[in-house]
């Protein structure tokens, strides 16, 4: 869970030119709240682009590893419901089941 922004971060994305609006932002934050590691989101976490290449101390991540890594924080979030996590990721259940195993995913209820 993300308690707060670190006053690093804030100024970053202050400064930052946000050439694709809203919608860029809201990408930013939601790929940082996902790779996040820590309570509360820093500067390396918002993976910035400045002159097109991306800033920050984190290499770039496979769909492959958010995906698993959002599959995570649904069912850990749903307190290892699969039946309430699926609903929420727009999969079914039997899709669910499946990524879990595929990825190695350990189930905590």
């Amino acid at each position: 869970d993300i308690k707060d922004l670190s006053p690093d971060a804030i100024n970053d994305l202050l400064k930052y030119d946000w050439p694709g609006n809203v919608r860029e932002l809201e990408n930013v934050i939601e790929r940082a709240v996902i790779l996040s590691e820590e309570g509360s989101l820093n500067t390396k976490d918002l993976l910035l682009e400045e002159n097109g290449a991306l800033v920050g101390e984190k290499s770039l991540t496979s769909i492959t590893e958010l995906e698993k890594k959002h599959i995570v924080n649904v069912l850990e979030e749903c307190g290892g419901n699969c039946t309430k996590s699926a609903r929420i990721l727009g999969i079914s259940r039997m899709t669910l089941y499946n990524k879990i195993r595929s990825y190695g995913i350990q189930v905590k209820k």
